[in-house]
């Protein structure tokens, strides 16, 4: 794609004609007819990729303190370890891959970054959480029964699937 004297580098960029007619001048100089679409391909891919990780670091970002700020008077540290420990023993007793484990704490980490919760539901986040991580990670996933068994019917299948929901 070669530019013309009437046409424009990008939408928010504006050129006048004079401007234009001397970077083709410079670009035909320098780099031959494909130079400048080469460099222009480059900027907007980099454009891209930038966009790209500012909207994942927003994202996915989870804060350091939330127990202390997001959680406070209702999460501590040593209540989301006794949901780390359950989460592992029900990755063990289903076999589930490590990557699987590490990925559903990451996911109850976000969560709790973004929303207050109570505790009474800590276990369902923990299970929804295992449950949304095996669907990406497992080649073979357990079924929604399987973690309502593990919670010891304390949640329903209704509940984990809507927590399940919420958390992606």
């Amino acid at each position: 794609m070669n530019l013309t004297s009437n046409e424009v580098l990008s939408d928010d960029h504006m050129v006048c004609n004079d401007e234009v007619s001397s970077l083709l001048e410079a670009q035909e100089e320098c780099c031959g007819s494909q130079g400048m679409t080469v460099d222009y391909d480059r900027m907007l891919e980099q454009d891209i990729i930038e966009g790209m990780q500012a909207k994942a670091a927003t994202v996915y970002y989870i804060d350091p303190d939330f127990l202390s700020t997001m959680q406070r008077g209702l999460i501590q540290w040593h209540m989301r370890l006794m949901l780390f420990d359950w989460m592992m023993e029900v990755s063990d007793e289903f076999a589930l891959s490590r990557e699987t484990f590490h990925l559903s704490i990451t996911y109850v980490d976000l969560y709790l970054t973004r929303r207050r919760c109570q505790i009474e539901v800590l276990q369902l986040l923990g299970a929804a959480s295992l449950l949304l991580a095996c669907k990406v990670e497992e080649i073979v996933c357990p079924r929604v029964s399987h973690f309502t068994y593990a919670t010891d019917n304390g949640f329903t299948h209704a509940q984990i699937v809507a927590m399940e929901g919420q958390i992606s």
